[in-house]
């Protein structure tokens, strides 16, 4: 019969996407992985399998969290597009220990994309899970009139999410937050 785990999953799971997104996925070993989250090596296999398994599980963790979160907030809002522009323009506002480390899928993208195919498809579906999301938005508030935009809801959604990328990597150059928001203000001007 196993021993009982003694630590908190979930809890070691966020702190091991925390280091991973800090440091990224090659330079992060396995002591570090134990150290931050508390766990003994034992552990780690038994829970885990390996460094890959668990990075995998926290790309999934970060999956669930982030659209779990941003479709609430859509199904709540009035106006979509208005969400939208906040959710980018709130970029310009975040710390910068938060700036430095980018999204989190982009990062798998660079990384990992000549070394590890399935981790890189993995974060490549959260992106375009990502741009389908935008595509919803923008075809719902032009059916509703929202958005008067000639624009095709595909280029439109695309271009979202090339914006999404691009400004991850924009703040890591600019520290200026009131220049970053006007950048975004400025990309935004197309969703009318």
């Amino acid at each position: 019969m196993g021993r009982n785990r003694k630590f908190n999953e979930e809890d070691s799971l966020m702190k091991a996407k925390e280091l991973f997104w800090t440091k990224g996925y090659e330079a992060t070993t396995l002591d570090d992985l134990l150290e931050v989250m508390l766990i003994k090596k034992s552990s780690f296999y038994n829970t885990y399998g390996n460094k890959q398994a668990l990075f995998l599980r926290t790309i999934q963790l970060h999956d669930e969290q982030s659209f779990s979160q941003f479709s609430k907030m859509l199904n709540k809002a009035d106006d979509k597009i208005a969400l939208l522009k906040s959710l980018f323009l709130s970029f310009a506002e975040t710390s910068e220990p938060e700036d430095a480390r980018g999204c989190y899928a982009g990062n798998i993208i660079v990384e990992m994309n000549t070394t590890h195919t399935s981790l890189t498809n993995l974060a490549k579906e959260y992106l375009l899970k990502l741009e389908g999301i935008f595509f919803e938005v923008i075809e719902d508030s032009k059916e509703t009139g929202g958005l008067r935009t000639t624009i095709h809801s595909k280029i439109l959604s695309n271009y979202l999410l090339n914006l999404w990328n691009g400004i991850h990597i924009t703040k890591r150059l600019f520290k200026d937050k009131s220049n970053i928001k006007k950048l975004i203000e400025f990309q935004l001007e197309l969703l009318k």
